[in-house]
């Protein structure tokens, strides 16, 4: 199963942990799971949770395909986050592959999610 994480540091990380999850869960599921959250979004899952100032984000899905969506929508939102904006995150897949992500994710996923499947 395709896996990948993202580790980002924020002063606001507990609040951004909360805030993200509460978010999603206006358009999909979303539980407690593992001392984080967990997004179920159609095509497959993301863990976010929080240490100190650190984010993290593990993602799945079923193909690459679908992992590439799930990561496209998160950074999109996490890209959003106030202190994080113009930024560049960098994700981890389980390869160890990484893949660079900025701002200009927002023009393929701005409005993808948008409504329920």
């Amino acid at each position: 199963m395709p896996v990948a994480e993202l580790l980002v540091e924020a002063a606001k990380a507990e609040r951004y942990a909360r805030s993200l999850p509460k978010h999603f869960a206006r358009k999909v599921e979303v539980e407690s799971a593992g001392g984080g959250n967990l997004v179920r979004f159609p095509m497959g899952t993301c863990h976010i949770e929080h240490a100190g100032q650190e984010l993290r984000f593990r993602c799945e899905a079923d193909a690459g395909d679908k992992l590439q969506t799930v990561i496209g929508i998160v950074s999109a939102h996490v890209l959003r986050l106030g202190e994080l904006r113009g930024r560049t995150i960098t994700w981890t897949h389980a390869d160890g592959a990484t893949q660079e992500i900025d701002a200009s994710i927002f023009e393929q996923f701005s409005n993808r999610h948008d409504s329920k499947p």
